[in-house]
């Protein structure tokens, strides 16, 4: 995958989503070009549950389908690091809705 600095340009590959966090921003859906870091903002602003969400919260809506595991797991990274707002415990193995 490539990464790219804040001005678009391409800087160079990353081999996993795990490498993003070392600093540059990872493109994780090229149909839409979202980077983790987009997906990651719309996680701690809107809290979706779904990747559908995130797209939706992106103004977009999936394409081909091929970033939604990568989408996944860096939502559950996102929701697992800002743990849940209800104190459940569980939102980082599962997702349901908090009443």
């Amino acid at each position: 995958m490539t990464s790219i600095d804040q001005a678009g340009t391409e800087i160079g590959n990353l081999r996993s989503i795990g490498d993003a966090h070392a600093g540059g921003l990872m493109i994780v859906c090229s149909c839409n070009v979202l980077t983790d870091h987009d997906v990651r903002g719309a996680v701690q602003s809107a809290a979706p549950r779904t990747t559908g969400q995130v797209y939706g919260c992106l103004g977009c809506s999936a394409q081909c389908g091929h970033c939604a595991r990568s989408i996944r797991k860096i939502m559950d990274e996102a929701l697992a690091g800002a743990g849940c707002p209800v104190g459940c415990g569980s939102c980082a193995t599962k997702h349901h809705a908090h009443d």
